[in-house]
């Protein structure tokens, strides 16, 4: 169960974070919100309730970012605004697509690995050459093997890429940074 400190906690990190400026906590919560005006106190509890029974799935640092996001100066009166909700659900359905499409490039990269090679390990798989540049290059670029599996595999440091490589993969090494943070988030259990 979440608590109003938990709460103002969130938003202060939330607070932090759109500033780029360090937080600090009131060292007796209490006696703070006490002292807080009413008007506080009141978007307080009220979207504590909230995140207590009909947002239960939301995140409230998220939801405070978003608000970040959407006004410069956002507080506690514009907790409530419907135009952080909106904002905050389509970025997190945006986030499980691109998971979701993440995981299933990453199987259906080692499927193909399984299927075309038979089964060896993808130290091996990369091993391999086709002409001048490694086979996993080649697969990429014959849209073989997603940018996924390709990133996991130079991740891993199962491939090292050489320079006329990296100049055929524009795509993975301008965004390599972005791909990890999303197999990083799924964890290895696909592969």
């Amino acid at each position: 169960m979440i608590t109003i400190q938990d709460v103002y906690e969130s938003y202060r990190r939330a607070q932090s974070k759109a500033f780029n400026r360090p937080y600090r906590f009131p060292k007796d919560f209490g006696l703070w919100f006490v002292n807080a005006n009413k008007k506080t106190q009141e978007n307080l509890e009220t979207i504590t309730k909230y995140f207590n029974t009909k947002w239960q799935n939301i995140n409230p640092e998220e939801y405070f970012t978003t608000g970040f996001n959407i006004w410069k100066n956002f507080s506690y009166h514009q907790f409530l605004n419907p135009k952080i909700l909106n904002l905050y659900i389509d970025r997190d359905k945006l986030k499980k697509r691109s998971l979701m499409g993440c995981k299933a490039d990453l199987i259906k990269g080692r499927k193909y690995v399984i299927s075309t090679y038979g089964n060896i390990t993808f130290s091996e798989y990369c091993k391999m050459k086709d002409g001048e540049i490694h086979q996993p290059v080649s697969d990429f670029l014959n849209n073989k093997i997603g940018k996924y599996t390709l990133t996991y595999l130079i991740y891993k440091r199962y491939l090292v890429l050489e320079d006329h490589e990296r100049s055929l993969l524009s795509i993975i090494t301008n965004n390599y940074r972005d791909i990890v943070a999303e197999i990083e988030e799924i964890g290895e259990q696909y592969i």
